[in-house]
């Protein structure tokens, strides 16, 4: 999907698109490029969790969250403070589809980065974990709830400040391994 713009117009201003898609048969989640050609300008390249959108159609009514994260920096990284620090990454989810059980998760777009995550679904309160951090939670979330969660980023190595490479998903994914809803954030040491 191309969308169309012209220089002059979006300096220092902004542009809204609206997005609709008609399913005819269901589609397994597939990330769906975002394109802009805009005069006087290269194209932006693509970066998966960030100018994509996660699109995916049933048959029968399944879970679909959307899910909002936040960094404490509030600048698109979960800082770690360091080769061996813990950075976080605090979500909001919503649950505007069928009640279902799910499992929330962490997924680093690179195998080989010196990360461990962990995940704890939290109060909405206090933002204190339910439970103890492990490696992925799974509960059910019922139609229109709201939950809350952090992932705890902990390094063991250096990580480049690099947006596009050294991200984590925070995913929740259902019995048939399929994501139904996700956000990312860039992670670095820096």
């Amino acid at each position: 999907m191309i969308a169309a713009c012209t220089a002059g117009r979006w300096a220092g201003g902004t542009q809204s698109y609206l997005v609709a898609f008609t399913p005819n048969a269901p589609v397994v989640p597939t990330n769906v490029v975002l394109g802009y050609d805009c005069d006087n300008i290269d194209a932006v390249g693509t970066i998966v969790g960030v100018n994509t959108l996660l699109l995916t159609f049933s048959a029968a009514p399944v879970a679909d969250v959307i899910a909002v994260g936040l960094t404490p920096s509030n600048d698109g990284y979960s800082h770690t403070g360091g080769n061996s620090g813990t950075g976080i990454f605090v979500i909001a989810a919503m649950n505007i589809g069928a009640s279902g059980q799910l499992t929330a998760q962490v997924v680093l777009s690179n195998s080989t980065m010196p990360l461990t995550a962990t995940v704890c679904q939290t109060n909405p309160n206090t933002g204190q974990c339910l439970a103890p951090p492990s490696a992925s939670v799974t509960t059910t979330i019922s139609a229109d709830q709201n939950t809350t969660w952090t992932a705890f980023l902990t390094a063991s190595g250096a990580i480049a400040q690099d947006a596009a490479n050294n991200r984590v998903f925070f995913e929740f994914v259902d019995g048939s391994g399929l994501v139904r809803g996700s956000t990312s954030t860039a992670v670095t040491t820096q």
